[in-house]
């Protein structure tokens, strides 16, 4: 499970981290992937504001060279998944933010 912590990465920080656990999943395993979808653009906008404020204000902290946060997409996490052959399915039952549930499966 990777809840909120991708666009703490840089991208191909990421994109290792998200190829490390996919060529470690066994079959018939589950990776739950909780993360702002950068495609979402009007709800990501107030996703923005709130990793914004939480990283000002000392709850999060970014540890990416440049200390900007990287927004990941349901299409770059797909694309990783569908290289190793597995499903994807897209949770967004938010409303407000951009926030969705990412259910990659090796079935």
């Amino acid at each position: 499970m990777l809840s909120d912590v991708l666009h703490y990465l840089t991208p191909d920080k990421q994109d290792e981290l998200l190829r490390k656990c996919c060529s470690n999943l066994r079959t018939g395993g589950t990776i739950l992937i909780r993360e702002a979808n950068s495609e979402l653009a009007a709800r990501h906008k107030k996703s923005l504001v709130t990793e914004f404020l939480s990283t000002r204000i000392g709850f999060n902290k970014t540890r990416t060279p440049d200390h900007r946060l990287h927004f990941t997409s349901a299409d770059q996490i797909w694309a990783v998944a569908k290289e190793f052959g597995l499903t994807m399915e897209v949770i967004d039952n938010k409303k407000v933010t951009s926030n969705n549930l990412f259910v990659l499966r090796n079935d």
